[in-house]
């Protein structure tokens, strides 16, 4: 797969933020009891993970001659470079995302972290085991 892509320099870099911002979502899903400190916390590793992967896949898709102007061109061209194993996971992925600005409601913070757990950090693994094929 490496020779099929151009990696941008400094990409490196980006994928050490990326592992170090995956592996605090991790440690905060594995955080007893979830009060709501933790959900908060929870919502905002995600965040700042999902901001990194789209960016990871601007940064391929424009060293690859695609042309991507925010998270959800990223996300087509991360497709289209077969970069996602469900690009479907990722579009629902960028609506919950804009629900995590209400943690401040429990039942809607406890709904996005069970997504969280149940569907996007599957989504986290899989991509990063195919950007770890750029590398």
């Amino acid at each position: 797969m490496k020779a099929e892509f151009i990696v941008p320099e400094g990409f490196e870099k980006h994928l050490d933020n990326l592992d170090r911002a995956f592996a605090s979502l991790e440690e905060f899903l594995a955080t007893e009891p979830r009060v709501p400190a933790v959900l908060a916390g929870i919502v905002q590793a995600f965040e700042y993970t999902n901001e990194l992967f789209w960016k990871a896949f601007q940064k391929i898709a424009q060293a690859n001659g695609l042309q991507t102007g925010g998270p959800r061109q990223a996300l087509v061209a991360a497709n289209q470079l077969g970069l996602l194993a469900d690009e479907n996971v990722w579009l629902e992925m960028m609506k919950a995302r804009t629900l995590s600005s209400h943690t401040y409601n429990r039942p809607i913070a406890e709904e996005l972290v069970q997504r969280i757990e149940s569907e996007f950090v599957r989504a986290f693994h899989s991509a990063r085991v195919l950007l770890n094929a750029l590398e």
